[in-house]
């Protein structure tokens, strides 16, 4: 490879993601690989009233990101064999020279440095919430471009994983799509705020009520309303989906949604109300989304990243939950994803938490749910 080319691809690492146009935009993971170097597909449609989040479902799959079908053990970006991390060294990474061109210094021996000049390499592992899943993946893909020695896997499971892994070194990193609680701040887990998710209610594309109220969704999944022709639709019984025990968003949506007598932002419920007894749960946002999809009386909630053409999001309280609804505080159900760590994030660990709040990290972040800044 020519000088000018290692130079080129040096600078396409660094620069990070660019604006697409016309074609491009109908796949948000164009340019990107998986775990065995090979392009991402993404051929959903953009949406313009949703303003595209509800385009991402055939990369999303493609990248086997959704909870089904994961393997237990996900492999290494890079394939290396496993090392240990350099967890204590807090000065391994500059975050502003991941968009500062300025700062940016040139590959040494084909092996990625960080931006102070120390070369960084290891292994980190994020597992937990399969809603942030998806996009660990994608800012794990971006960050080994530009670090190859450093591999990077990502596994589901859900927050309750996260958080347990966090608290006992199965993660460098655990990801979480609830709040912590204060038995983990207690235990000395510490998170980070990384992006913010509009939970999206979500039912069969065939299904004709495109409304509904929080009261609505309330009533709904506490057995006090049972018909769609109660909410206007056709006489039969409403089949509702929730999400199993370790869930964050479920324990988000049925503490805070459901539980919080005043059913508006900002959410302080603690304790679920019952639940409907029918209720069918399932172990990850995208098993959830497929058994909506697969039932034309079902109604359930993901988040928004999963609310693809498969599904169809409804309005609640009048608004659909895009982007531009939540953050202009219309659309009302919005959370805070999160990294856990134990302790303040060390190592590799701080330095791939500290990509993702770069500008180029928040790029990718609003590729699927919405950048803090």
């Amino acid at each position: 490879m020519s000088t000018t080319d290692s130079e080129t691809k040096l600078k396409a690492l660094n620069d990070g993601p660019t604006e697409k146009t016309g074609e491009e935009l109908n796949n948000p993971f164009a340019g990107m690989t998986d775990a065995q170097g090979n392009a991402i597909p993404g051929n959903g449609e953009v949406d313009e009233e949703t303003e595209g989040l509800h385009a991402v479902a055939d990369g999303i799959e493609k990248m086997q990101v959704a909870a089904e079908g994961l393997p237990e053990t996900p492999p290494r970006l890079d394939g290396e064999k496993e090392e240990e991390t350099s967890a204590g060294n807090d000065n391994l990474f500059n975050p502003r020279a991941y968009d500062d061109p300025a700062l940016q210094l040139p590959m040494v021996d084909g092996q990625g440095i960080d931006k102070i000049g120390i070369k960084i390499s290891g292994t980190i592992k994020l597992g937990g919430s399969t809603t942030v899943q998806p996009l660990a993946q994608l800012l794990a893909n971006q960050f080994h471009k530009i670090n190859p020695s450093v591999s990077v896997s990502v596994a589901g499971g859900g927050s309750g994983v996260g958080i347990n892994g966090a608290l006992d070194g199965t993660w460098n990193v655990g990801m979480s799509s609830n709040n912590l609680s204060s038995d983990n701040l207690a235990a000395g887990l510490v998170g980070t705020a990384m992006a913010k998710d509009a939970v999206t209610f979500v039912v069969n594309p065939n299904n004709k009520v495109k409304a509904l109220t929080i009261t609505q969704i309330k009533k709904i999944w506490t057995g006090k309303i049972t018909n769609w022709k109660q909410v206007g639709g056709v006489s039969h019984k409403i089949d509702v989906c929730g999400r199993a025990a370790g869930s964050g968003t479920g324990d988000f949506v049925n503490k805070n949604v459901f539980g919080d007598a005043n059913m508006k932002a900002p959410w302080t419920g603690s304790t679920s109300p019952t639940l409907v007894s029918t209720l069918k749960t399932y172990n990850s946002n995208g098993e959830l989304r497929n058994g909506v999809a697969g039932d034309k009386y079902a109604i359930g909630y993901v988040g928004m990243a999963y609310a693809t053409s498969k599904v169809r999001g409804i309005k609640l309280n009048g608004y659909l939950a895009t982007r531009a609804n939540a953050k202009a505080g219309k659309y009302p159900i919005v959370r805070s994803l999160w990294w856990v760590t134990k302790g303040a994030p060390t190592g590799l660990g701080k330095s791939f938490i500290d990509y993702s709040l770069t500008k180029n990290g928040q790029s990718l972040v609003n590729k699927l749910y919405m950048a803090l800044h």
